[in-house]
């Protein structure tokens, strides 16, 4: 569906991710407010996990579809791939979670290991389309920040878990990595429903981005091509040129 899927269409895609995003903080918030102080039912737990995974699923369509849009080099060519292949296991580990079938820390680390990837993703497509001029300045920028928090936040955030329990330091790192990562996934679904906006409005220059890109490429050989027949002409120019013997 991602290949042939109309940008209106995928507007509607990611108004549902975010919509479904909306929900899952609620319910991860009332988790660890009501469920986690007295060690359960974690029902609104189980919650969280089957919508995080609808959103997963429906996220991995999503990237693919919008790094298409993008033209990626080869390297980045295999960064859509893989996060979208990530994201459905994260989603499946998610439901494995919820089944009892799977240990809390298997989840956690590939939601983790999705999250720095996503931010990774998230930094090229942002900056990309941008340029592009699918993306408006504003949401490109708020899109590489996400990433960028994602990217940083996560990896910190780990390494304040590894240090040693309740002490300063601990508090300090740990602190600042939730605080980078975690305002960043609070927001995350605000930026799909700007995705969501722009997909269904179209790019600010009237085109798709697909036709942004090819655009650029164009120009970009163009501007080659002109360079190369000046260089050529400024060789021949000599042997051209009459002297005279005086």
């Amino acid at each position: 569906m991602s290949k042939f899927m109309r940008d209106a269409q995928a507007a509607w895609v990611a108004f549902a991710v975010a919509l479904l995003g909306v929900i899952a903080s609620v319910l991860l918030l009332l988790m660890f407010a009501v469920e986690l102080p007295f060690n359960g039912p974690y029902g609104y737990g189980a919650g969280y996990e089957v919508l995080t995974a609808g959103a997963s699923v429906l996220s991995a369509v999503l990237v693919l579809y919008l790094s298409r849009m993008a033209r990626p080099g080869p390297s980045a060519r295999v960064l859509a791939p893989a996060l979208a292949i990530l994201l459905i296991v994260e989603a499946a580990f998610a439901l494995l979670l919820v089944l009892h079938l799977v240990a809390v820390e298997v989840s956690v680390a590939a939601t983790l290991t999705v999250l720095v990837l996503e931010g990774i993703w998230l930094i090229w497509l942002n900056r990309r389309l941008g340029r592009l001029g699918a993306f408006s300045p504003f949401l490109s920028t708020f899109g590489w920040l996400i990433g960028a928090c994602l990217t940083i936040g996560v990896p910190i955030s780990v390494l304040g878990l590894l240090l040693p329990p309740l002490e300063i330091l601990q508090l300090l790192v740990l602190g600042f990595g939730v605080f980078l990562a975690g305002g960043a996934w609070l927001v995350f679904s605000l930026w799909w429903l700007m995705v969501g906006v722009r997909l269904l409005r179209g790019p600010r220059n009237g085109q798709s981005g697909d036709a942004s890109a090819d655009e650029a490429n164009e120009s970009d050989s163009a501007t080659t091509t002109h360079l190369r027949g000046r260089r050529r002409a400024s060789i021949a120019a000599p042997a051209d040129r009459p002297y005279s013997c005086a």
